[in-house]
């Protein structure tokens, strides 16, 4: 099936526990193919509350509860038309290979990429404004939950179906990389979540929104290529995405890294 071998073989060959070096390297590698977990350090004393509190946040960290907050709807007249969002794959027939990371929306960097199809249902032109942070939960909860940044807005013409490809940036521990199935074979999917983030989150998003970034700063000139070194100045947003969702809060050291990410 399309897309399904490679993520089954990272994510079981990876175990969440690693070294977060090596989910770097992993994410340096391909955008599609890393361990979506931070590393699994011990917690301080003086850590540990903060670390309990975050972990009590439905959707996020080691929690496999829907998000606390009420899903961001479609405008009347426009549904996904396959119910659901899915990992790239399922729309190109690919995972790898000629894949146009210029068809990708919003901040770049994360582990993953999604897609989804909408359609238009109404006689009228309508407007698809994106929240600025859109969080996606996963149907299977041995699978990440998502967050997208600034994927921005879509517009569709009267009856027409339009897909759209977003980054997805991981938010779980010690779950899988989405691919477009499961181990089992079984299609994965996703459906929107809140259209916004915890206040420790949206530290991250508003930094990461406010560089500018784009997929063409992660691509070469052919736009179908990772750029590795570009990749590696841009990879420090999910470092910083992960060591919120683990708990232990944003550092000043991540937090002075991902202010110094300059557009390449």
């Amino acid at each position: 099936m399309p897309g399904s071998v490679g993520a089954r073989n990272i994510a079981t060959e990876f175990k969440p526990q690693k070294m977060k070096k090596i989910l770097f390297v992993l994410l340096l590698a391909s955008l599609s193919l890393a361990a979506c977990s931070k590393d699994a350090e011990k917690a301080s004393a003086d850590t540990a509350s903060i670390i309990t509190a975050w972990h009590s946040e439905p959707g996020f960290g080691p929690s496999g509860k829907p998000f606390r907050s009420a899903a961001w709807q479609l405008p009347a007249g426009v549904e996904l038309t396959s119910g659901g969002i899915h990992e790239y794959s399922f729309c190109t027939g690919n995972s790898k290979g000629n894949f146009d990371y210029a068809t990708v929306k919003g901040v770049p960097g994360g582990v993953f990429n999604v897609c989804f199809e909408l359609r238009n249902s109404t006689s009228q032109p309508v407007t698809i404004n994106f929240p600025d942070d859109l969080l996606i939960q996963s149907t299977n909860t041995n699978y990440q939950n998502g967050l997208l940044m600034g994927i921005g807005s879509v517009t569709l013409a009267a009856g027409e179906a339009q897909k759209v490809y977003a980054n997805a940036f991981c938010i779980n521990e010690k779950r899988a990389v989405p691919g477009a199935y499961d181990y089992e074979g079984n299609l994965l999917s996703f459906r929107f979540g809140p259209g916004e983030v915890p206040a420790a989150l949206k530290t991250v998003t508003d930094i990461a929104r406010s560089k500018g970034l784009t997929s063409s700063h992660i691509t070469d000139g052919s736009g179908k290529k990772l750029d590795y070194k570009k990749m590696e100045n841009i990879g420090q947003i999910q470092l910083a995405v992960w060591e919120v969702t683990s708990g232990k809060g944003l550092s000043p050291a991540t937090l002075a890294l991902l202010n110094s990410i300059a557009v390449r």
